[in-house]
């Protein structure tokens, strides 16, 4: 009897405890205005971006770029509105804003793109809408623009949101299931913790040595990191 208990209390010991799931903070409140103060927001176009004001009276910060010439200058923020014509003249690219959503999408997959037109989109930038995470029309009325900007906002601010899309990119980039279920069950230890060196010592631990994956980790622990001192 007593070697069955000690059997039993040694293979509990061993035991790994549960995974946890990211369901157990899908309802996590949110503040709106909260999300629009702490967003940062970029405008690639090659003339004045009329909304801007409208954007910042709702409490969003915008930065207009007006044409870019490196995608690194799309480091420092979390929205990136772009034009689709008439910008990307340095890539030499027929695709225009198109082949600057596409290389920002590469090279930031974490960033919140929204592609935008004085008018309808033609079909060669068809393809690219599904590159783009929303797609408006420069003559959409305000409400349709701050609708599309709180939207992103949630999906990179809201802890379910930002899991999620965080889990899809390292899916896409070939990460194990196994894995990927291991780093989400420590992101919600390190976000019901507080504590965001948990998330970033198992993206060290899981050795992603892809240094887009890698910044992306570190991303997110200074993202939990905000969380816990506001």
């Amino acid at each position: 009897m007593v070697k069955f208990v000690e059997e039993t209390v040694a293979f509990n010991f061993l035991k790994k405890p549960p995974l946890l799931s990211i369901e157990s903070i899908r309802d996590s409140a949110w503040d709106v205005q909260d999300y629009r103060n702490k967003s940062k927001i970029c405008i690639i176009d090659d003339s004045d971006f009329g909304k801007k004001n409208g954007i910042e009276n709702h409490g969003y910060n915008v930065q207009e770029l007006g044409d870019i010439s490196s995608i690194e200058q799309c480091a420092n923020f979390d929205i990136i509105v772009c034009d689709i014509r008439g910008v990307g003249a340095a890539f030499e690219s027929n695709l225009e804003g198109a082949y600057i959503i596409k290389e920002v999408r590469s090279r930031f997959p974490e960033k919140y793109i929204i592609m935008y037109s004085a008018s309808s989109f033609s079909a060669r930038f068809q393809p690219y809408l599904k590159v783009a995470d929303s797609h408006l029309r420069k003559i959409d009325d305000i409400s349709d623009w701050v609708d599309s900007l709180d939207e992103g906002a949630k999906q990179l601010l809201h802890p379910y949101c930002r899991w999620v899309r965080t889990r899809d990119i390292l899916l896409h980039s070939g990460i194990e299931i196994s894995k990927v279920s291991r780093l989400e069950s420590e992101y919600v230890n390190a976000i019901k913790t507080s504590d965001p060196e948990i998330i970033k010592r198992a993206f060290q631990d899981d050795q992603i040595d892809n240094l887009k994956l890698a910044g992306l980790g570190v991303g997110i622990a200074q993202f939990i990191a905000t969380i816990a001192i506001s």
